[in-house]
């Protein structure tokens, strides 16, 4: 056995609480824990923080912290030919933190279904990563767990239970993974039928058979096509989680201010890695349908799902950022002046303007240099003639000599 300590409990007593509810939440929640009680450790490498975070569940699948950062990578060898990992709790400092003991070696697991991979690698940098949602973590615990219990007329009550955790995200993905899942545990619904069960077992099982059986048929019946449903559903939750603070569409501005690349030249990249698909019908973006009733079909990975998913959501916040960008009288102007820097190209000098919105002064020049050296702007234009539209405009307000100087650099 091995100790590990788990943090950030507070956190997960939920949204819009004061730091005192929190804390007297998690005071509550981890005094209530015995020890011996069941935890579960699952990896979650699509953090955007921390790519070698380990979360930490409840045995009905509560997410309730993290193992401590330091400790993380002790843990990962072990995920990586497990979903998951089970602990239990050995003890907490009478506050906030929780402490649980991990066996040395984990018990054998059934693997999570590789696939090969069918769709070209994402042009999105590693850091622009479009992390999981909470249901689709959940799942890939449940789902192997699941298989890989081995029921008797014993436990078979725990058995129904933790499937009543995993029916309402049967239908939450495209993946092959999924669908082998979907496919091994209605084997296990049939199966059970075989044990003299309870009238109440007997109708908790028939009613989450006929319920996973109608989720199957939905999506491999071509009159039904439950698949642009599903897709569509899932966009538009990551779409929501991708607006918060912190979120997905933050990490992306930054990156792209950070490193003073032109979003014109992403959203043409990203239409390019559509256009390379493989299959004709995975190739216009904008058809989500046929999208969604390919993917499945191919039998595609969670992860290349969610490259689709991370390149659709980038393309709609370009669009939108257009939406956005400056149209009244004085950014035509503004756009008008910066043309000539631009080789006389005003689309070039539109992008630019829209661009450096909310920049710092030393990101603008760095974005100059950038643009100097791809030779996308005129070099004996950008000292006192694009120094003065953007000091004019409040973009720039330095001085023409601090200007200089940055350009130097």
């Amino acid at each position: 056995m091995a100790e590990f300590e788990v943090t950030g409990v507070r956190y997960q007593m939920g949204d819009n609480l004061s730091m005192e509810e929190m804390t007297l939440l998690a005071e509550n929640f981890i005094s209530r824990l015995a020890n011996g009680t069941p935890m579960l450790l699952v990896a979650e490498p699509d953090n955007i923080v921390d790519p070698d975070a380990v979360a930490v569940y409840t045995a009905d699948f509560r997410k309730v912290g993290y193992i401590k950062h330091e400790s993380c990578r002790q843990l990962k060898p072990m995920l990586e030919t497990a979903p998951y990992i089970r602990a239990e709790v050995c003890g907490n400092d009478h506050h906030v933190t929780l402490f649980i003991n991990v066996p040395d070696v984990p018990e054998h697991h059934l693997s999570m279904q590789q696939t090969q991979r069918q769709l070209p690698e994402s042009i999105l940098p590693k850091g622009i990563t479009l992390p999981y949602t909470e249901e689709e973590r959940k799942l890939q615990i449940i789902a192997p767990m699941l298989c890989n219990m081995e029921f008797s007329a014993e436990n078979i009550d725990q058995w129904l239970s933790t499937a009543e955790h995993y029916i309402p995200l049967s239908r939450l993905s495209l993946t092959r993974e999924d669908d082998c899942w979907r496919d091994q545990i209605y084997k296990k619904f049939r199966a059970a039928k075989q044990f003299n069960l309870s009238e109440s077992q007997e109708e908790k099982l028939t009613k989450m058979s006929d319920t996973l059986r109608r989720t199957m048929g939905d999506f491999h019946y071509a009159q039904v096509r439950w698949q642009p449903q599903v897709f569509n559903k899932q966009l538009a939750i990551l779409e929501q989680c991708s607006m918060a603070k912190g979120g997905f569409y933050e990490h992306f501005d930054n990156y792209v201010r950070r490193q003073s690349v032109s979003k014109a030249d992403i959203e043409k990249q990203l239409k390019d890695w559509f256009k390379s698909m493989p299959h004709v019908e995975l190739q216009n973006h904008n058809n989500h349908k046929q999208l969604a009733i390919t993917l499945s079909y191919l039998g595609i990975s969670r992860q290349e799902l969610y490259d689709v998913y991370a390149a659709l959501l980038v393309l709609e916040h370009l669009k939108e950022g257009e939406q956005k960008a400056p149209t009244n009288v004085n950014g035509d102007i503004i756009i008008d002046k910066l043309t000539p820097v631009f080789w006389g190209i005003s689309e070039d000098a539109k992008e630019f303007y829209r661009t450096i919105q909310g920049m710092k002064p030393v990101e603008i020049t760095n974005y100059v240099k950038k643009l100097v050296k791809q030779k996308n702007i005129s070099a004996s234009r950008i000292h006192r003639e694009l120094w003065q539209v953007l000091h004019d405009a409040g973009l720039y307000p330095p001085s023409e000599s601090n200007w200089n100087d940055q350009l130097k650099k």
